[in-house]
């Protein structure tokens, strides 16, 4: 591997290109060889790579070069463990300067008793504000929102995967420290707000969040996951209650103006690999579900999303699959006799949509949360639905991710060479 002096003598403008996945195979003393310079060119999405040992290796000079661009790429981790001295290290001009979202993600994951309302006061961005007596952090309208991110380091258990989420059983606070009026509760109190009864929210040690009856916490009535990358404050007149928005996930406003959509989930990921012994489960951000080894299937991985809403089934408990294309659908059935439907959705959202935008005449591109894709292509909109079954390694050499037509039928490959078959209506 490389040395200190080594990373030293790297050209500040080839930092740029490092990934995630580079920087974390450094070793710590390598890592204490990067200059100011060369952290102010690292991507966001690279320096997630630094693990607590990592970071706490660089130099002074080298952590105060984190800006306003990279600096909230950082694994949560990362603040979790900054103290007090470790948070004044950083850039406070660049802190002030972060954008809504990622200054969020850090404050609420200062998690160090020595760091203090009083030292983030002087971090705070245009129109935040904390409360010196409680650590409440109030957004101004329209900004993007993080909570404290939930340890998920026990569970999932092995064969099932899920994406970084919030912690629900925490209010918006410097380091997540303030449990009084958490979000939990919030999300009750749209219900509530929007005339809906018998309902309340429970969120497991994997962050999936489980609509149960008030009546009876045992019965399962719907399964989500927050969508991280759009919880917003809500703009000033709000009121708390229920939405759905354009892609059919359903939107709650808290009273305390946190707007947090949902979407759809397993109800659990563990008890599928239960009922499919030796699959893997595999929960992206954006609410897609990729199931590898299906009852046994070892011909590729399928890709779906869940209806949230559970139903009860007299089928037996196990997978159960119908139809064919674009109207195959798969049916979950859980030992307790509670079932979810699962509908198929395309690979790589975000390869997806990038390569559909960069086609001459796409104006628009939405993923829906029964799988489908809305596009709009020179004013027209069409529907485009794609097949469950992903053929892995289809390119030999994969590069860019690209879409192809072959006949009358589309197909999708990510950056991995994997290829989606999906239909245009």
């Amino acid at each position: 591997g490389f040395s200190a002096d080594q990373v030293g003598n790297f050209d500040p403008t080839a930092a740029a290109g490092f990934t995630a996945g580079q920087l974390e195979n450094f070793d710590p003393a390598a890592v204490a060889g990067f200059k100011a310079d060369q952290v102010q060119n690292l991507d966001k999405g690279a320096v997630g790579g630094f693990d607590n040992t990592q970071f706490d290796s660089l130099t002074p000079d080298a952590k105060n070069a984190f800006d306003r661009d990279n600096l909230g790429g950082l694994d949560q981790s990362v603040y979790q463990n900054l103290d007090a001295n470790g948070l004044a290290d950083l850039n406070s001009t660049e802190i002030q300067n972060m954008p809504d979202g990622d200054f969020s993600r850090l404050a609420s994951n200062l998690e160090d008793p020595t760091i203090t309302s009083a030292a983030v006061e002087d971090l705070l961005p245009t129109g935040w504000e904390v409360d010196a007596a409680t650590d409440r952090l109030t957004a101004p309208p329209g900004a993007d929102l993080a909570f404290r991110s939930l340890d998920q380091q026990a569970d999932p258990a092995t064969g099932t995967t899920v994406p970084e989420l919030p912690d629900f059983s925490r209010s918006l606070s410097v380091g997540g420290k303030l449990e009084t009026d958490n979000v939990l509760a919030g999300l009750d109190q749209s219900l509530t707000s929007a005339g809906v009864d018998g309902i309340e929210f429970r969120q497991s040690a994997t962050g999936i969040l489980s609509a149960v009856s008030t009546a009876d916490e045992s019965v399962p009535l719907g399964a989500f996951i927050p969508d991280s990358d759009n919880m917003t404050q809500a703009p000033d007149g709000y009121t708390p209650g229920l939405g759905v928005d354009d892609r059919g996930a359903y939107v709650l406003t808290t009273g305390e103006g946190y707007q947090i959509p949902l979407l759809p989930a397993p109800r659990d990921p563990n008890e599928i690999v239960d009922l499919s012994p030796g699959a893997t489960v595999d929960i992206a951000g954006g609410g897609s579900t990729t199931i590898t080894g299906l009852d046994g299937d070892d011909t590729g991985p399928v890709v779906g999303k869940f209806n949230p809403v559970l139903e009860t089934s007299d089928q037996p408990p196990g997978i159960h699959r119908t139809g064919e294309g674009q109207d195959a659908k798969i049916l979950v059935v859980y030992e307790d006799g509670s079932a979810q439907q699962l509908s198929p959705s395309i690979q790589s959202e975000t390869e997806f949509e990038e390569t559909v935008k960069a086609t001459p005449g796409v104006e628009d591109v939405i993923f829906n949360t029964d799988g489908s894709i809305n596009l709009r292509y020179n004013g027209t909109d069409f529907v485009l639905k794609p097949a469950f079954d992903v053929e892995t390694g289809a390119v030999d050499s994969p590069g860019a991710a690209s879409l192809t037509i072959d006949g009358d039928q589309f197909f999708f490959t990510n950056s991995n060479g994997d290829r989606q078959q999906f239909f245009v209506t």
